[in-house]
């Protein structure tokens, strides 16, 4: 019996030492080695990352925005109510496959225009009884009923579309500068076809 108890004794004063040892290595050791130190460097280094990942956003933005898409503020009424004064409209500038009632910018004396294409290549355009006709079937206006005018100085019907040619004409006909005025336009020297229109708030 004596000897069991020795051999407890002994065992917890060897639990003890162990435990006392262990206190005074963590009583001894650096606090800042005992977590992950946020040195100055590590911040610079992120603030660096993170500046790097938002100028990789900007170029590639910038280059969507210039060879790939386009933005243009649309001045004027001639497209009204689709596209108003003030409207942001956005367009791809690869897509020049045009079909019918597709809205297309281009230049026209310096000034960007937003058209809707009523002829692709290979139709028939005339005019007559007040109307634009292509492939012999008027081309009325959704938001202008009235007739359209046949300007003095515009092109003379009827006429054919060739290759890469197509025949714009504003929504709003009246005092409208259309392809009545200069013709069909080469869809390759359009800049795009526009794919969205963003409405311009009045506060």
């Amino acid at each position: 019996m004596k000897q069991l108890l020795n051999k407890i004794k002994n065992q917890e004063s060897r639990e003890k030492k162990k435990n006392k040892t262990i206190t005074n290595r963590t009583d001894t050791q650096d606090p800042s080695t005992s977590a992950s130190k946020v040195t100055l460097s590590d911040i610079l280094q992120e603030i660096i990352y993170v500046l790097l990942k938002l100028s990789a956003l900007s170029i590639v933005l910038v280059i969507l925005c210039t060879f790939v898409f386009g933005l243009t503020r649309y001045a004027g009424s001639e497209m009204m109510p689709m596209v108003k004064d003030g409207d942001l409209v956005l367009f791809y500038r690869f897509d020049k496959d045009y079909v019918a009632d597709d809205l297309a910018v281009y230049k026209y004396d310096d000034t960007t225009c937003v058209t809707r294409v009523v002829g692709v290549p290979g139709d028939k355009i005339d005019y007559k009884n007040g109307y634009i006709y292509v492939n012999e079937y008027p081309q009325v206006s959704e938001y202008d009923q009235s007739t359209t005018k046949q300007y003095d100085s515009g092109v003379s019907f009827p006429l054919i579309l060739g290759e890469h040619e197509i025949f714009l004409l504003s929504d709003a006909r009246n005092n409208a500068t259309d392809s009545r005025v200069f013709g069909p336009v080469d869809e390759r020297h359009t800049a795009g076809k526009v794919i969205s229109i963003f409405r311009r708030r009045d506060f």
